[in-house]
């Protein structure tokens, strides 16, 4: 898989703070506004290849510091084969890390149209194109999907309020 670098995130996973925050390259949506344009190249100059073992090394190196991987972009499902064999290396190797992606897919429509019947090592997945507003604000198209089951299918997910995505810790914590 291609990135171009890791940071500690604060407010990207607010009930699993602080997360271990993974930009992907490779995006084919051209969200107007997008915040991180220079990612949207998948031949991004500076890429580079981000294996398991990198992040297990990052993960390990102050341990217990980060609750969470949170996969931004670029878009991650860009890369999906790879971001879905990393994460599920992540669930298996780390099974209390909350693992999140942020996708401009659509989620169901986005297994539907590639005839996925996996089951998914994600527990959040945030989708929906960038139109402007922030998670939580009115009018925002993007959708938080929670997943229900550990490593289940996409019917096992659902949709939540950003309110209630923020009360997770009350569950996690």
């Amino acid at each position: 898989m291609y990135f171009l670098n890791f940071n500690d995130g604060f407010i990207e996973v607010p009930f699993a703070s602080p997360s271990l925050n993974i930009y992907t390259v490779g995006c084919i949506h051209n969200c107007q506004g997008c915040h991180s344009k220079e990612l949207q190249n998948f031949h991004h100059e500076r890429r580079r290849i981000l294996t398991f073992e990198e992040i297990e090394k990052k993960l390990n190196s102050i341990k217990g510091f980060y609750k969470s991987v949170c996969w931004l972009g670029g878009d991650p499902f860009f890369q999906f084969k790879d971001c879905y064999d990393i994460s599920q290396s992540i669930k298996f190797n780390f099974p209390d890390i909350i693992n999140v992606v942020y996708t401009g897919y659509e989620w169901d429509k986005f297994f539907t149209e590639h005839k996925c019947n996996w089951v998914t090592p994600f527990d959040y997945v945030i989708d929906g194109k960038w139109e402007g507003k922030m998670l939580g604000q009115e009018g925002c198209n993007q959708r938080i999907w929670k997943q229900e089951h550990l490593l289940s299918s996409i019917f096992n997910f659902r949709v939540i309020s950003f309110e209630q995505y923020k009360m997770e810790e009350i569950h996690h914590g």
